[in-house]
């Protein structure tokens, strides 16, 4: 299956690469996953099992040079991954603004490789 991402023509705030783990509480259930992106109004991810979306969770994750925070957030999207289980998208529903200006702060600086277009 080719997939490409058509939903950064919708959103609202730009998304970054994000290669940390995080942790999903979803209908009680505690799932680890693997982030994919993140910015002020979202975040990507995988795991192993298929959220319904419109569900509500709680993920769990450390904000590069930032807070370890806990933000409940809704399930926009799922689809298959194409290395197995199941991607992500879900919107934060309540974020403090200290924890917003952290992710994009993180979002808006730049490595030196991103920089140099490598």
């Amino acid at each position: 299956m080719n997939y490409q991402d058509y939903g950064h023509f919708r959103r609202k705030y730009p998304r970054r690469a994000f290669k940390r783990g995080a942790g999903i509480l979803y209908r009680g259930q505690f799932l680890i996953s693997e982030c994919i992106e993140i910015g002020e109004g979202g975040l990507s991810f995988s795991c192993g099992r298929e959220l319904t979306p419109n569900t509500l969770i709680v993920a769990s994750f450390r904000i590069p040079n930032g807070d370890f925070v806990s933000l409940r957030a809704e399930v926009r999207a799922a689809r298959p991954s194409p290395q197995g289980g199941f991607i992500h998208g879900v919107a934060f529903t309540h974020i403090a603004f200290t924890h917003k200006r952290q992710i994009r702060s993180f979002v808006s600086e730049r490595t030196e490789r991103e920089s140099v277009g490598m």
